[in-house]
């Protein structure tokens, strides 16, 4: 674009972010109950990534516009 701003995000990348944050938010949920040693830094990379996609479905931009 010719005024340096990034495209929003088309209504399908959309509906899979969302998808993608509901399933990395799942993950997260059942690492930090079942597994026992490790787990934190990849509860948290999970819940990194799934806080990303929300912010990818509902607003169509990473990062956030102001």
């Amino acid at each position: 674009m010719s005024n340096g701003e990034a495209p929003k995000a088309r209504p399908l990348f959309r509906r899979l972010a969302a998808v993608l944050a509901v399933l990395c938010f799942a993950l997260a949920g059942l690492v930090g109950w079942f597994l026992q040693d490790g787990k934190w830094l990849l509860v948290g990379i999970c819940l990194f990534v799934g806080f990303i996609m929300t912010t990818i479905a509902t607003t169509g931009y990473w990062p956030p516009k102001r």
